[in-house]
């Protein structure tokens, strides 16, 4: 299992713009990621949280998941559909926390295994410092074969 500062850098790597804004996993395992991005930099024309930024936020753990779960030398995550909720303006740093039960994780595994894909949902929030839901999102995924 990948320690939080080499799945930041494996993410920063893959996605160059989630170094561009600072994106950084805190916590990760199998069942779990939480992320954070900082404000500073991340800004709009109005001087709060840029909607691209929290959309980027709330796409990105369900890859974290499936990559650290699933064996990537066989299988990949896309998104397929996304929809987000903007709830309140961003004015601070944000953090995101997604989840994959054991046994979703293995239905989605014996999906792909025998399909070539398998599709699941993730329902995210994304979070300021103050814990307000500044953005939700609806994820459709896959899991694919290579």
């Amino acid at each position: 299992m990948p320690s939080p500062e080499d799945t930041t850098n494996i993410v920063r790597n893959a996605i160059p713009l989630a170094d561009h804004i600072g994106l950084s996993v805190t916590e990760v395992s199998p069942q779990r990621v939480v992320l954070a991005v900082p404000f500073e930099g991340n800004t709009n024309h109005v001087g709060i949280m840029y909607a691209g930024v929290l959309f980027t936020a709330a796409e990105i753990p369900p890859g974290i998941l499936a990559l650290v779960r699933f064996d990537p030398a066989k299988f990949y995550p896309v998104v397929k559909q996304m929809t987000v909720d903007f709830r309140r303006p961003g004015r601070s740093g944000v953090t995101v926390v997604a989840e994959l039960p054991a046994e979703r994780a293995d239905q989605i595994l014996a999906e792909a295994e025998a399909d070539g894909k398998s599709e699941f949902t993730m329902d995210l929030e994304v979070r300021d410092e103050d814990d307000e839901v500044l953005m939700t999102s609806h994820g459709i995924y896959q899991l694919r074969s290579h």
